[in-house]
């Protein structure tokens, strides 16, 4: 499934930073501490082609990206001091 980034994200974050980090990232598993409304982990998924990624933010977000679900990555409502990070290759904060 194909997602155009200049139509469909809203650019909270600045993407292109990470292609600086693309070694960190593709096929690997990523976890984005602080996910906030997942724009970041919709770029390193279909841009960057990490394996698996997953967020943990601890707050409710109504405006998380409606392609979250769709491209189905998990978001955990919790602390980040209370998860377990194990399996994890590259963590983003």
């Amino acid at each position: 499934m194909e997602l155009n980034f200049l139509d469909k994200v809203p650019h909270r974050t600045p993407e292109k930073h990470f292609d600086n980090f693309i070694d960190y990232i593709k096929d690997k598993k990523i976890v984005d501490l602080g996910c906030g409304s997942g724009d970041t982990m919709l770029y390193m998924k279909h841009k960057l082609n990490c394996k698996e990624i997953y967020g943990v933010d601890n707050t409710n977000r109504s405006d998380l990206n409606e392609n979250i679900k769709r491209f189905n990555i998990n978001v955990y409502k919790k602390n980040i001091l209370d998860h377990d990070f194990t399996g994890s290759d590259t963590y983003f904060i």
